[in-house]
């Protein structure tokens, strides 16, 4: 609402502005003055025009010869117009200009509809609410609790086989000299959105779709029928049906409306990457209106600095990348607040964590080991934000006496998305080096077994989406050891695609 109401306001601002301006030249009334104001009328004209064509424009990665052309014939005709004004006084264009301004202007009542229909069918308050939780079973004990840490973006590349040389990750690489460590484990997905359901729900998925306020529609990749997230079985189902106690915490998919009936514990985070929309909103709530209106009115300043083909680095850019930064900050902040309490909680028996980081934004400041937002930090900054809390979070498992009865798994959602972030973020000379030399078709997975310091290293390819059994597998007792997970994937691996 603050960037709907703060548009408004600069729209009316503007309008202000250009209004008193012509009373200004008309009262002059100076014919080269007022041939000037009108060639400026058209020269202004050719920015929304461009909008508009973008608007009508296919996405992105579908480029129209027609609206491309069509642009630049629109920018042409009216930078023509303002020159034959200006210079011939030639009033023709203006007019034609003038007609087609005013038609324009009926797009506000258009905007003002869509506007309106949108909040009488958005959802209820309710339906956003998060659900009642499994109640705590006593009793039944797994055979050993599991945390499943899910660090979002993960690389295998840039965090171990191409991994800068300045870059320290002592717990991480402590964690590999005695666990179980596959080198070659592949990615169920590269978003997100389906990466999560597929590993949760142990299947490979083809694609997803939101399935109103609380559930997603999958579409598995075996070419069954699509299915609700919230009626397919999962790892926590799994768990709650052997009497077994569960926890999921992240961010991203609203785990407390869709996995409520079989976690005890539950806590989660909205994602705010959603496009240059979404997280123009974010900046706009942190600032306030009256910052807001001049973000705006500087960010549309630059836009026509941009028509121009002026290269320079976008302050509004980074204003709203900062706030993203902000917002994911204090996100992983009370995510772990919230993990710190369920991984040392004996009573949960599997405890999952989906972590916003290293997913960029940067957060940390490994250099100084300290939280920061501050510009020059990048992904390899976070991955030694990962190596810190894998250390903390094996430190705070002994001191509760629960290290020996628990199992450590580290793995991702996805690799480092190299097609995303290059035309996001300033790639810095380390980031740069580390994104060529890494292929990004590997993800890490490291498991340090209760009670099992025995290393051993997985050199074969599997398919990430195994982790949900292997985790149910830990729970039974049925996997115990890195030689166990050895055995187990050797016959098991190839029962999923790698592609």
């Amino acid at each position: 609402m603050t960037l709907l109401w703060a548009t408004l306001a600069d729209v009316l601002l503007l309008t202000v502005i250009l209004y008193s301006g012509w009373n200004v030249v008309t009262r002059v009334n100076n014919r080269l003055v007022t041939r000037v104001a009108k060639g400026f009328f058209l020269i202004l004209l050719s920015y929304p025009a461009e909008k508009l064509v973008q608007y009508m424009s296919p996405p992105p990665d579908q480029f129209s010869y027609f609206c491309e052309i069509l642009s630049i014939a629109l920018e042409t005709t009216l930078l023509f117009g303002a020159m034959i004004v200006v210079l011939f006084n030639n009033q023709r264009i203006l007019r034609t200009a003038r007609t087609v301004t005013g038609l324009l202007s009926l797009l506000f009542l258009s905007f003002a509809i869509n506007l309106s229909w949108a909040w009488a069918s958005s959802p209820s308050a309710a339906d956003f609410a998060d659900r009642s939780l499994a109640p705590v079973l006593t009793g039944h004990k797994a055979a050993a609790r599991v945390v499943w840490m899910v660090f979002d973006e993960f690389d295998q590349g840039m965090a171990f086989d191409h991994r800068p040389a300045q870059t320290r990750m002592p717990n991480l690489d402590q964690m590999r000299r005695e666990s179980f460590y596959a080198t070659q484990a592949t990615p169920t997905a590269r978003w997100t959105m389906i990466a999560m359901p597929a590993l949760l729900s142990e299947r490979a998925l083809k694609r997803v779709e939101l399935r109103g306020t609380s559930d997603l529609t999958l579409w598995p990749e075996s070419g069954e029928p699509a299915v609700a997230w919230h009626s397919q079985p999962t790892v926590f189902q799994h768990a709650r049906e052997k009497g077994l106690n569960s926890a999921v915490l992240g961010w991203h998919h609203p785990y407390c409306r869709v996995l409520n009936e079989w976690v005890s514990d539950c806590y989660w985070e909205t994602s705010w990457h959603g496009g240059e929309d979404l997280e123009t909103e974010v900046h706009a709530r942190r600032i306030g209106f009256f910052k807001t209106m001049l973000f705006l009115l500087e960010w549309k300043g630059e836009d026509m600095l941009y028509a121009l083909n002026l290269e320079f680095e976008s302050r509004a850019v980074a204003a709203v990348q900062h706030s993203v930064q902000q917002e994911q900050l204090g996100m992983f902040k009370r995510i772990r607040e919230h993990a710190v309490k369920a991984v040392t909680n004996p009573d949960l028996d599997l405890v999952v964590v989906h972590w916003p980081t290293p997913h960029p934004y940067a957060i940390y400041d490994a250099a100084k080991g300290e939280y920061s937002t501050r510009r020059g930090l990048s992904y390899i900054d976070n991955l030694a934000l990962v190596d810190r809390t894998v250390g903390e979070f094996r430190d705070l498992l002994a001191k509760a006496g629960l290290a020996e009865n628990t199992t450590l798994l580290v793995s991702t959602d996805h690799p480092f998305r190299k097609e995303v972030w290059k035309e996001k973020i300033r790639l810095n000379p380390t980031l740069r080096a580390a994104v060529e030399n890494s292929p990004m078709k590997f993800v890490p997975f490291i498991v340090r077994f209760a009670g099992d310091a025995s290393p051993a290293s997985y050199d074969e390819k599997w398919n990430a989406v195994l982790t949900g059994e292997i985790v149910e597998r830990i729970l039974d007792g049925k996997i115990r050891s890195a030689r166990d997970l050895t055995s187990w994937l050797d016959v098991n691996r190839t029962r999923v695609a790698l592609d």
